[in-house]
C-alpha cells in the first residue's frame, strides 16, 4: 500500500483508480467547489486544502504524515488542442507549482517520494518550454530533483472503454544518482517502456459498465465515473469532462506495484 497525496483532484479520477490498485489517498488538492463537494462525499476522512498556490511540503507533512507518491494532473487548457495553448504564458499553467511540491515534500520528509505520477492532454508533449520540447524538460525537471521519468500514452480505449480518450501519464520514479541525467531515449525507450508496458498491458482492470444505448445521452459511466454525478448541469459535466478515467490510473498503480522496480526498494 502507497500512502499518496493528490493535487488537482478534481472528483477523484486519479484517487479512485490508484484506491482500487490498493494505494491510499491521505490528502487532496482541489479549488472547484463542486469538486470538493463531490470530494468530500467520496472521502470524508481525507484531509483537504483548496488552493495549490497556498500549499506547502511542510503543510502535507503535517496533516497527512509521510508519504510514498505525489499524483495530479495540473490543468490541461494551457495545453489542449482545444484551446489557445498558450503553455508556460497562461496564468493556469501549474506545472511549476507541481515540481515545487515534490520538492518541498522531500524537504519535509524523513525520506523522499518514492513516485511522482501525473497527467496531462497529449497536446502537451508538442509544446515548447524555454525553447525545448516539453517531455524534454519535464525530464530535466524530475531528473534534478532526483527521479526518472517513463512518459507513457494511454487511452481509456485500451482497457476496454467505448472512447478513445487519451492522455499522456507522466510517471517518475525516486532514482539512483548514477541513472539521473541519462539521456531521454535510452532512460525510457530502452529501459523502462518494455517492461512497463508488458506489466500494464498484462494488469487485471475493473470491467467497464456497458455503454448506455440512448441516443443523445451523456453518461459519465463511459469515463469509469458513478452515475451519481450524472447530469446536464454545468459543473457535472466539466468535472466529468477534466477528470482523469480512473481505470487508466488504477492498471498504473498496480503495475507499480508489480513491477520489479518497486520491489527493489
Amino acid at each position: 500500500m502507497i500512502p499518496f497525496f493528490s493535487t488537482f483532484t478534481g472528483i477523484g479520477g486519479f484517487d479512485l483508480g490508484l484506491e482500487r490498485a490498493t494505494w491510499r489517498c491521505v490528502g487532496q488538492c482541489e479549488i472547484e467547489p463542486f469538486c470538493n463537494a463531490v470530494l468530500e462525499k467520496h472521502w470524508p476522512n481525507v484531509w483537504r486544502h483548496t488552493n495549490v498556490k497556498t500549499l506547502t511540503g511542510e503543510l502535507i507533512r503535517a496533516n497527512c504524515g509521510e508519504l510514498g507518491a505525489l499524483v495530479g494532473g495540473p490543468p490541461c487548457q494551457p495545453a489542449s488542442v482545444a484551446g489557445q495553448r498558450r503553455g508556460a504564458a497562461d496564468d493556469r499553467w501549474l506545472w511549476p507549482d507541481y515540481l515545487r511540491l515534490v520538492s518541498e515534500i522531500n524537504d519535509a520528509q524523513e525520506q523522499p517520494l518514492l513516485w511522482v505520477l501525473a497527467e496531462n492532454p497529449r497536446g502537451v508533449a508538442s509544446l515548447e518550454i524555454d525553447g525545448i520540447q516539453f517531455n524534454e524538460w519535464l525530464a530535466g525537471e524530475f531528473g534534478v530533483r532526483g527521479y526518472d521519468l517513463l512518459p507513457l500514452k494511454l487511452a481509456a480505449e485500451d482497457f476496454g472503454a467505448p472512447h478513445r480518450r487519451e492522455r499522456l501519464f507522466y510517471i517518475g520514479r525516486l532514482a539512483d544518482t548514477s541513472s539521473v541525467g541519462l539521456p531521454l531515449t535510452a532512460m525510457h525507450k530502452e529501459v523502462y517502456e518494455p517492461a512497463h508496458r508488458q506489466e500494464i498491458e498484462s494488469c487485471p482492470v475493473v470491467a467497464w459498465p456497458e455503454r448506455p444505448s440512448q441516443v443523445g445521452t451523456i453518461s459519465p459511466e463511459v469515463d469509469g465515473i458513478s452515475g451519481d454525478v450524472a447530469g446536464w448541469l454545468k459543473p457535472r459535466l466539466t468535472a466529468i469532462g477534466n477528470a482523469i478515467v480512473p481505470q487508466c490510473a488504477e492498471v498504473i498503480g498496480r503495475a507499480i506495484l508489480e513491477s520489479t522496480f518497486s520491489r527493489e526498494r
